[in-house]
């Protein structure tokens, strides 16, 4: 018998309102262990304009940079290095804009978050396949795995030493502990 509460809704896949899952494995996955506080909130910023397109833009997610400091981000030098990371981590493909000359400023990025699937859409009257699901972050099976795809993102900090610009930050290559199994009864 349905008692029409939240945990029942949630038993039989009904929700008021958009959501995007978490598979257990990319959450206990070294790749989302290794995640940063900036790098959480550039990726649910990305997760909130996705379901504010009902799901049917990923690929052609936009946000802007004064979107993500609306969110909490402190500068353009965090969001670019947690953009970065999440690119690097298998979280997010990134379609670099460049410049738009016909309104004299650079145009937003588009993102794809390789964990989610899309739905179809139309564009200019053609249907746009739903991007599929790639989970490219379940490639990185070791925390010797992610610490490499960091250490390729580059320097971390543009006021570096010119002796170790190359080097990355030694806190933006770890990786949280592995948890523990969970016991249930």
């Amino acid at each position: 018998m349905s008692d029409g509460s939240r945990a029942s809704k949630l038993r039989k896949g009904e929700l008021d309102g958009p959501w995007i899952a978490h598979e257990d494995a990319m959450r206990r996955s070294f790749a989302f262990r290794a995640l940063t506080f900036n790098d959480l909130r550039v990726l649910f910023r990305l997760e909130e304009e996705h379901m504010a397109h009902a799901g049917s833009e990923n690929g052609n997610l936009q946000v802007s940079y004064p979107q993500f400091r609306d969110y909490g981000l402190p500068n353009d030098e965090a969001i670019s290095l947690a953009i970065k990371r999440l690119e690097a981590l298998g979280f997010v493909d990134v379609k670099r804009a460049g410049y738009d000359s016909s309104r004299g400023q650079r145009a937003p990025n588009r993102y794809r978050l390789t964990y989610v699937v899309g739905r179809h859409r139309v564009d200019h009257g053609n249907i746009v396949p739903a991007p599929v699901r790639t989970h490219d972050w379940d490639k990185l099976r070791s925390s010797e795995a992610v610490t490499k795809a960091l250490a390729k993102i580059g320097p971390q900090r543009r006021h570096r030493k010119k002796k170790d610009a190359g080097a990355p930050c030694e806190a933006a290559l770890r990786v949280a502990p592995e948890p523990q199994a969970r016991r249930i009864g």
